[in-house]
């Protein structure tokens, strides 16, 4: 008999889920990411920590995952923020940073 599960929960060796990208593995509501460029290690420039980690919690106070991209790419301007719908935002001082998952 074949039974039809809506969620995965198959785990690999180290714990982590074996679901595809995006699938829940439990009836929790998807979680919607808003991608940041480079992260909390970015050393593009020195306020970058900063307003990464303002901006991780503006996305926590939205809903949203802060996930971040790694590219270590040089950053001029701010700090990339890719909100769920591709929307490309630069974030270049922490205000900013308060403000740029409000207007998505």
């Amino acid at each position: 008999m074949v039974s039809d599960q809506s969620t995965v929960n198959e785990e690999d060796a180290t714990g982590a889920s074996l679901a595809p990208a995006g699938m829940a593995t439990d009836h929790s509501p998807p979680v919607t990411t808003a991608r940041i460029c480079c992260g909390p290690r970015c050393g593009a420039e020195p306020g970058h920590r900063l307003i990464y980690a303002a901006v991780e919690r503006a996305a926590t106070d939205a809903g949203l995952l802060a996930t971040p991209t790694m590219c270590r790419s040089v950053c001029s301007g701010g700090v990339t923020v890719i909100l769920p719908d591709g929307t490309v935002k630069k974030v270049s001082d922490v205000s900013a940073a308060k403000t740029v998952l409000d207007k998505r």
